[in-house]
């Protein structure tokens, strides 16, 4: 059972955290917090400026990812150090929510930079997909069968080698693409 000392100490350790997120986040929005394995900070940037002036700043150290599924069906270690994630929500004919999500760790931290998906200078392939059941409550006063008709606009990547999550969401696997992604974003 922890101790009063124990949470004070838990509770400064994650003070002391917010402070050091909100010296290198040079006023971009950011969400910083702890978890059981990394310390997270989620940067959500407006320009491509602030995406680049991020991957400038705060370099991964490590050399590789591991990208893998929750159930162990796929596991995979890629000879880069980002993760780069479009995140799809099932929205209709909105381009604007469209994210770009690169991860990456820096000691016991990991750093999410989500940039709009719009503003990012790569070709992305524009898909239709099926509404998933479990994306049926945004879309209050459907019927079953309108539903189930109804294809929304999703994005991927231009390679094959790209994991699909249940929802939309696209992790690429591919190291050649993540590196032009990134040098896209640097130039």
């Amino acid at each position: 059972m922890a101790t009063l000392q124990d949470k004070i100490n838990d509770i400064t350790k994650e003070h002391n955290f917010k402070i050091f997120a909100d010296k290198i986040s040079n006023g971009m929005k950011h969400t910083a917090f702890l978890s059981a394995y990394n310390d997270v900070i989620s940067f959500d940037c407006k320009t491509l400026e602030e995406a680049k002036y991020l991957l400038e700043t705060l370099k991964p150290i490590n050399e590789n990812s591991i990208i893998g599924t929750a159930n162990d069906s796929f596991y995979k270690v890629i000879n880069t150090p980002y993760r780069i994630d479009i995140k799809n929500p099932p929205v209709v004919n909105n381009y604007s929510y469209f994210t770009l999500k690169i991860q990456y760790i820096i000691g016991q931290c990991r750093i999410w930079i989500n940039i709009p998906l719009k503003l990012v200078p790569h070709e992305f392939k524009k898909i239709e997909r099926k509404i998933t059941i479990c994306e049926n409550h945004y879309f209050p006063g459907y019927s079953q069968r309108m539903l189930d008709n109804m294809k929304i606009t999703a994005y991927t990547f231009n390679n094959n080698y790209v994991i699909n999550f249940y929802g939309g969401g696209k992790t690429l696997i591919c190291e050649i693409e993540i590196e032009n992604i990134i040098n896209s974003i640097l130039k």
